[in-house]
């Protein structure tokens, strides 16, 4: 293989400004690397329900 890592996983693919494709490999179970997968992915969703909850155990916990 010419100019490129036989081993390298899956790539972002993703538009950037340069409306050239993302490099970046993907991030576990998103199609997307961590600048593109935004807050549609299911990795993001689940870390905003995460956070959300510890900020509601933080404000019982401040009563």
């Amino acid at each position: 293989m010419i100019g490129g890592d036989a081993m390298a996983g899956p790539k972002c693919g993703w538009r950037t400004e340069k409306n050239r494709p993302c490099t970046r490999d993907v991030m576990g179970r998103t199609s997307r690397c961590w600048q593109h997968q935004g807050k549609w992915s299911a990795h993001e969703a689940e870390r905003r329900r995460k956070k959300a909850a510890e900020e509601k155990l933080k404000k019982l916990r401040q009563r």
